[in-house]
């Protein structure tokens, strides 16, 4: 279910019960009445009532994603399931798609593609925007609760639904690895690409490399292949700013970034790290100025 159904769902739930609160209470004596009961009393009482909307609210989202439709697309390892809200138009869009995600997921996981995202499915529904009224098409993997859904406004883009599909492809894969520590079953042993580096990729990690102040960057390009395991394979599945850099480092990296948009706050920790050489502003404004540059 795409999220903007879903909040149409709560959205609707949360009216009728405040409908069916509001004609059970006579309008003089909602009017007149103050509830004189302690607060902690009154919070218990909403926080119960917010329970239940939100329980209410969980079924009708379970019964709905529950319900598979009839119909059926195969294409490749690909396997779609929709209902005749999906028009011609849209079929045509998600064989293109599910053919180019083919292609590209057996690239990267071989003979399991088909006991991965070919043992899975997907949902597919057309429908008008409640926002705007434009019609649009959303795909969703089943049978995974809280998965992201893909929406899009027609006429759409197969290379768009099929990056979809892959992500999707490369998180199974993913899960089934195994865990990395009994302690931490939820922590797998690395994490399967979603698709090979392009040749337009490449060329951007290599100017990145060329042009970063890391210093692992740096004994990269001096012919250090452990540094340049390092700097292409981060160890976790979000690199950090310790994966790329050292101390050394911070300064380069505080200096390349514009700070005049920043706040007071900001600024100072700016001004603590570039002249009082301060060992933890530095760290801080790195971090800041990684994450705002994305590097």
């Amino acid at each position: 279910m795409c999220d903007a159904l879903r909040g149409t769902t709560r959205g609707f739930v949360a009216a009728v019960l405040l409908g069916v609160l509001a004609l059970g209470m006579p309008r003089g004596a909602a009017a007149q009445r103050t509830d004189v009961r302690p607060l902690a009393v009154r919070f218990a009482e909403s926080a119960r009532r917010s329970d239940s909307l939100s329980r209410l609210t969980d079924s009708l989202t379970a019964a709905a994603e529950s319900a598979v439709p009839p119909l059926k697309l195969d294409e490749g390892l690909v396997h779609i399931r929709y209902d005749t809200s999906v028009s011609p138009r849209v079929l045509g869009l998600l064989r293109d798609a599910a053919r180019l995600a083919t292609s590209h997921i057996t690239n990267i996981q071989g003979d399991a593609a088909p006991r991965t995202v070919g043992a899975a499915e997907f949902i597919a529904h057309e429908r008008p925007s409640p926002w705007t009224g434009i019609r649009e098409f959303s795909l969703r993997l089943r049978s995974a609760g809280g998965y992201q859904t893909l929406s899009a406004t027609l006429p759409g883009r197969a290379d768009r639904v099929s990056e979809y599909v892959e992500r999707a492809a490369a998180d199974i894969v993913t899960g089934k690895l195994a865990p990395a520590h009994p302690a931490h079953p939820s922590r797998r042993l690395g994490a399967i690409p979603a698709a090979r580096v392009t040749e337009a990729g490449w060329t951007e990690i290599a100017e990145w490399t060329a042009s970063s102040p890391s210093s692992v960057a740096r004994r990269c390009i001096g012919g250090d292949a452990r540094e340049c395991r390092r700097l292409l394979l981060p160890p976790g599945p979000v690199p950090t700013l310790d994966d790329w850099y050292e101390p050394a480092d911070y300064p380069g990296i505080v200096k390349g970034h514009d700070w005049t948009k920043a706040s007071p706050e900001r600024k100072a920790i700016v001004t603590r790290c570039l002249a009082e050489r301060d060992a933890g502003a530095q760290h801080d404004a790195a971090v800041s100025g990684t994450a705002r540059r994305g590097a």
